[in-house]
């Protein structure tokens, strides 16, 4: 019992150092905790009551970032897409992946190979289709439900495929922003 207990203090002794550091991955140890259990990833830096969440995204938007929803495939804004810039977290605006690590996966939602940074993106089991467990991606930054990741990806990169709803992101065209002047 008293290793059991000391196990649970470094897991959230290291939740807490990685969230201080920037570091949102999943971790094994994690799932000793009783919040991680639930959350799958360590603490979050925003926020907000659902009433909020359901106040700031269009119904859409909180079906799949918050509802852990999934967007139809090819019938989405930026399963086709090619522009130069990065993706961010439609819920909160963190920076997750650049239009670099994109690729045409075939599935009909937009696939990267990579997030844009180690502290982008927090992964978790996903056992709601029990026949078939997945990874679940959400943002480090607020939590929001983003899709999948799985190892299917480009060989010559990760061999990762981070699938994600269209909905659950924003895209910032990369020359629009440098033209914009400092404040």
């Amino acid at each position: 019992m008293a290793h059991a207990m000391w196990h649970s203090r470094w897991a959230v002794v290291w939740a807490v150092t990685l969230s201080l550091l920037g570091g949102c991955q999943r971790h094994d140890l994690m799932a000793l905790t009783a919040d991680a259990a639930t959350e799958g990833n360590v603490a979050k830096s925003i926020e907000h009551s659902e009433a909020e969440w359901q106040a700031k995204l269009s119904p859409e938007q909180y079906r799949v970032c918050r509802g852990k929803g999934t967007e139809w495939p090819f019938q989405n804004a930026y399963w086709n897409h090619h522009g130069d810039g990065v993706y961010h977290c439609v819920a909160c605006g963190e920076a997750l992946f650049d239009s670099k690590t994109k690729f045409d996966s075939g599935t009909g939602w937009p696939s990267f190979w990579s997030p844009i940074g180690r502290g982008a993106v927090a992964e978790g089991d996903d056992k709601s289709i029990a026949e078939h467990p997945r990874t679940e991606l959400t943002c480090c930054k607020c939590g929001s439900h983003l899709g999948h990741v799985f190892d299917d990806g480009p060989r010559d990169q990760t061999g990762l495929r981070y699938c994600v709803n269209s909905t659950a992101l924003s895209f910032r065209n990369r020359a629009k922003a440098a033209a914009r002047p400092e404040r």
